[in-house]
């Protein structure tokens, strides 16, 4: 029972819901915007989730992943070419359970909250970590979940100085 109570309720004991807990100050970049204004967004917020506009609509997202992993290992700086268009959001009105279950099947650790098609903040994993529950530790094991690709390479390190 402590379970239930500590996922779906505040210390009052009042129902916990997405308001509470998600972030509504959100920052957005136009499509326009150069890498480097982005990477500035990037560290001068400490964010690492990104929602791209173009006409004052949300057309996809970028990460600071995709930038490091995609574009520059590309050397491109399109940054249309590499937003996630598949938009995975969340209703405002909706549970925490509901925000664990999106983020699994997923595999993201930031929804998008929407209340009548406008977004109104976001949800990330570390939102959700002051909750103590099995169920929070699924999600995080199956978003970091990894397979790893070991390539056989010998180098030629005779010693070792830390």
């Amino acid at each position: 029972m402590y379970k239930f109570l500590n996922l779906f309720n505040n210390t009052n004991g009042d129902f916990m819901n997405i308001k509470d807990i998600m972030t509504k100050c959100i920052i957005t970049k136009d499509v326009n915007s150069s890498l480097e204004e982005i990477a500035s967004t990037f560290k001068d917020f400490d964010i690492g989730f990104l929602p791209i506009t173009e006409n004052d609509k949300v057309i996809g997202v970028l990460t600071d992943r995709d930038i490091v992993v995609k574009m520059l290992s590309n050397n491109d700086t399109n940054i249309k070419s590499y937003l996630n268009t598949d938009i995975i959001k969340i209703n405002v009105n909706s549970s925490i359970q509901d925000i664990l279950v999106l983020m699994k099947e997923h595999k993201v650790k930031r929804l998008i909250v929407e209340d009548n098609n406008l977004m109104v903040g976001i949800i990330s994993i570390s939102d959700l970590l002051d909750y103590d529950d099995e169920d929070i530790m699924d999600v995080i094991k199956t978003i970091f979940k990894t397979e790893k690709s070991y390539i056989s390479n010998n180098p030629n390190v005779k010693e070792f100085y830390l």
